[in-house]
């Protein structure tokens, strides 16, 4: 019975090794990669204030840094969790009611800052995205191995998902959508041991759990959830399991029923209020098909140009893909073997997901929208690639892919190509910093929050700040105070001169129609978010 035991155990054991070895490779990558990761943007500051600020919501409703002079150091109360202020999940959870997104995420990213007291560091966020990824590609190749039944493609998607500009950019993005890919992963997992041994209680527990966790971090899960749960209804329903039919969609939606009762804000996030402009335009473009079709076609084209680090070759491998797909499912079918029904599983349960989300998003639709999906879409490549005909053919392509993987994401990394990298923001800021040490006047428009956030790791630099309406720093004549403050006689004027995303200035029209800066000379030293960075006097 022991040597029966090993020699089940045993190449269970390489298979698990050989998995283990390219997870770590491309662990290794990815702490490269979080080397080079430079800046941080508006997004992911956003991230940190909601998950660990105690002061406010958002910066523009804390009045300590409107209408007065304050340290930029200070803005790290936003992002820090203080000492006597750890796991507060109570204000954090707060904070996610005002903004677009349930709290698991936030929870997640306080309980990691909370060791780590006084600190404002992008490795606490990315840190545990790597986590994330790396329980992700752990289910990845779970999956693989479960349904692929060729052993040596059950890799591939390891390979070629784990290397790609989608999971890399996932990673370095400070945000909910690699904890998100886990939890998808996650569910498929649970559905391949159900399609393989049945429905039994312990299974039911588990997708109803996933369900419900998953939907607690980001909405869009929900719709991956009903296609996934409906799709798998269908198939019981095939085989007359009508009870597990019911006990399985009525859990699947009582997961959802409960994290609405747990946080009820889902229902002004998901329609629009004042903090979510997304949920405004999901609603005024619900059934505005002329727009679907367009952002689907965007969206599709997204995906496919994140094949690769080079547009090029994520064409190439594009086409190539589909014509070697088709051509093992067609020879499938010309020699009468079916194709497994967990496999249309996959690529229908993705299909409609993806094709939801660009319906559900209208303006909103964006390739970090469906990045949790993206694992499904590797391993359902990887289990048709497998209907290749021909050894001879099938080894080239296993060849050919695996050199291309690696390859894609070495490139990517070492030539600084990966997404979330910051590179251009963390140039500008560093064009700021031999203006620090004069006094910052940040002018707005109106209070809005988008400006303070997404210059955060800009302003936290300059050591003395002013932030206010323009007709508020016109009546107090702050740019003249700053002027005079300055030991230089110069002060530094970020203006919000964008006009897609807020009622931005003309900057020279501005700066003409200031009293406090006639006469004097001015240029522009910086770019910021939403705006540019200007030297008076």
């Amino acid at each position: 019975m022991r040597k029966k035991c090993d020699a089940i155990s045993g190449p269970f054991r390489k298979r698990w090794a050989i998995a283990l070895i390219i997870i770590a490779l491309q662990l290794c990558l990815l702490l490269i990669a979080g080397g080079r990761k430079a800046d941080l943007n508006i997004d992911e500051v956003y991230s940190y204030i909601i998950s660990n600020s105690y002061r406010a919501d958002k910066i523009t409703h804390d009045d300590h840094v409107f209408g007065q002079w304050f340290s930029g150091n200070e803005m790290d109360e936003f992002v820090e969790v203080c000492a006597d202020q750890r796991f507060a999940y109570g204000k954090a959870y707060y904070n996610t009611s005002q903004d677009c997104h349930p709290p698991l995420y936030y929870w997640s990213l306080h309980t990691i800052c909370s060791l780590f007291p006084d600190t404002f560091s992008i490795w606490t966020g990315y840190g545990l995205n790597i986590f994330f990824f790396v329980m992700t590609q752990i289910l990845v190749f779970a999956i693989s191995d479960k349904w692929i039944t060729g052993r040596k493609w059950s890799y591939l998607p390891l390979l070629l998902y784990g290397f790609s500009p989608v999971a890399m950019g996932c990673c370095l993005f400070i945000r909910m959508y690699m904890l998100l890919t886990m939890f998808a992963a996650l569910l498929i997992y649970e559905h391949v041991l159900m399609f393989s041994n049945g429905v039994r209680g312990k299974y039911l527990l588990a997708v109803w759990l996933t369900i419900f966790l998953g939907s607690f971090t980001q909405y869009y899960f929900v719709i991956f959830s009903f296609w996934g749960v409906l799709l798998y209804a269908l198939w019981l329903l095939r085989k007359k399991e009508i009870k597990h039919c019911l006990l399985y969609g009525f859990g699947a939606l009582m997961s959802v029923g409960l994290m609405v009762l747990l946080f009820p804000y889902v229902i002004r996030q998901a329609t629009g209020s004042e903090t979510n402009n997304v949920g405004k335009e999901v609603m005024r473009n619900l059934f505005n098909v002329k727009l679907w079709l367009r952002m689907t076609v965007s969206l599709l084209k997204e995906l496919l140009r994140s094949l690769s680090f080079q547009r090029i070759i994520s064409g190439a491998v594009a086409v190539g893909t589909v014509l070697l797909t088709g051509y093992g499912v067609l020879d499938r079918f010309k020699k009468g073997a079916r194709i497994p029904v967990e496999y249309g599983y996959m690529v229908t349960v993705f299909a409609l997901t993806f094709l939801s989300i660009s319906f559900i998003g209208g303006e909103y639709v964006y390739l970090r929208y469906i990045y949790f999906i993206c694992p499904l879409l590797y391993i359902s490549v990887a289990a048709f690639l497998e209907f290749v005909p021909g050894q001879k053919l099938q080894k080239m392509v296993m060849v050919a892919l695996v050199l291309f993987s690696i390859t894609n994401g070495v490139y990517g990394v070492f030539a600084d190509k990966v997404e979330g990298l910051e590179l251009n923001a963390a140039r500008e800021r560093e064009k700021l910093s031999a203006y620090t040490n004069y006094p910052l006047v940040v002018m707005m428009e109106k209070r809005s929050t988008a400006i303070p956030t997404g210059n955060f790791t800009k302003i936290r630099t300059f050591d003395t700040v002013y932030m206010d309406i323009r007709s508020n720093i016109e009546k107090e004549h702050v740019i003249k105070e700053g002027l005079e403050i300055s030991e230089s006689g110069k002060c530094v004027v970020y203006v919000p001169t964008d006009r897609e995303w807020i009622k931005g200035y003309e900057a020279s029209e501005l700066f003409e129609e200031l009293q406090d800066t006639k006469g004097l000379p001015v240029r522009s030293i910086a770019r910021g978010s939403l705006g540019e960075y200007f030297l008076v006097g």
